[in-house]
């Protein structure tokens, strides 16, 4: 799973582990919200970033946009296992 590289993975995957060993501390709970914010954020920014790419290329897309599209989309997808 290519996701779990990203640092915001690895930060969501500390956080668990933190919540699983200390219940109920209120800024664990915070820290996880706004990561998992980041990671949102992170995710619509690259559906942008795609749409741009394919508006730019008028009607016809070549190779290269195209491979740039599907790879950024697929980062996405795997970004949710």
């Amino acid at each position: 799973m290519k996701a779990v590289e990203n640092p915001e993975f690895i930060l969501i995957q500390k956080i668990q582990a933190l919540k699983e060993k200390y219940e109920n501390i209120p800024e664990i709970a915070q820290l996880e919200e706004e990561t998992r914010e980041i990671i949102k954020q992170n995710c619509i920014t690259s559906v942008q970033m795609a749409a741009f790419y394919f508006m730019n290329c008028g009607k016809n897309i070549d190779s290269k946009t195209e491979e740039r599209i599907g790879n950024i989309l697929q980062n996405i997808l795997d970004s949710r296992t």
